[in-house]
């Protein structure tokens, strides 16, 4: 029909418009669309950029990787050297135990956190089960039995799973929705570099419960950093903007 039109009237059918002169017009038309969505994107990174840096949030950032960096630091390292740790004290026979029921300590604190979050608010079951790790680490380097050895491996990594849990749910909360993705990212990222130091301390020091000490140190003193967190996230609206 339009090609009908456009014969009856003289003008140049539709597709013509984009094949004149070997495409070159409909090139530039559709380079010169793109421009606005181009400057778009780039004014969008940029207003992200300046409210990341507001200072409002400074607090957050540096509270958030300071906490990151513990827990990656305790749990990456003590999951990594558990199985070692049980090996040099020779129970090797239930080095692969101790890794299940840790894994199965995951699964466990999964489904707790379901309910103990919700009971106690964020705030209160991060610190409760950063402490409860800590505890647990260091109990684990001091025993030699294979049944304390099997429940600590279970309750710390329960702990663990908890602090993993309410950490994510906090700092999401936390953060206003139009940072929230670019500020959780790198707030976790930064905490990432705890876990690189904490499984090469391991074959460096003297012995693995130097750094099962070490690691437990971590949990308490994180669980003493999201004291200074301050606002409880739980039941609460989340902000839209800085």
């Amino acid at each position: 029909v339009l090609r009908r039109i456009a014969r009856r009237s003289g003008a140049a059918p539709p597709h013509a418009l984009h094949e004149e002169g070997g495409g070159g017009g409909g090139a530039k038309a559709d380079e010169a669309s793109t421009l606005p969505l181009a400057r778009a994107g780039g004014g969008a990174w940029r207003r992200r950029w300046r409210e990341l840096r507001h200072k409002s949030l400074w607090r957050l950032h540096v509270l958030g990787s300071l906490v990151c960096f513990t827990l990656n630091f305790g749990s990456k390292g003590a999951e990594l050297w558990m199985g070692a740790y049980v090996t040099s004290i020779g129970l090797d026979s239930i080095s692969r135990s101790v890794y299940f029921a840790s894994q199965g300590g995951k699964i466990v604190g999964d489904l707790l956190n379901i309910r103990f979050s919700h009971r106690v608010g964020r705030l209160r079951a991060l610190q409760l089960s950063f402490f409860g790790a800590g505890a647990a680490l260091l109990a684990f380097c001091f025993v030699a039995t294979p049944p304390a050895l099997l429940a600590l491996a279970f309750l710390g990594t329960v702990c663990q799973d908890i602090v993993w849990c309410n950490v994510y749910m906090y700092l999401a909360e936390a953060y206003p929705t139009s940072v929230r993705n670019s500020a959780f990212g790198l707030v976790m990222g930064a905490g990432r570099f705890g876990g690189i130091l904490s499984t090469a301390l391991g074959g460096v020091l003297p012995s693995i419960r130097v750094a099962f000490v070490l690691q437990s140190v971590a949990f308490v003193v994180g669980g003493f950093l999201s004291c200074a967190f301050g606002l409880e996230t739980s039941r609460r609206s989340l902000r839209d903007a800085v």
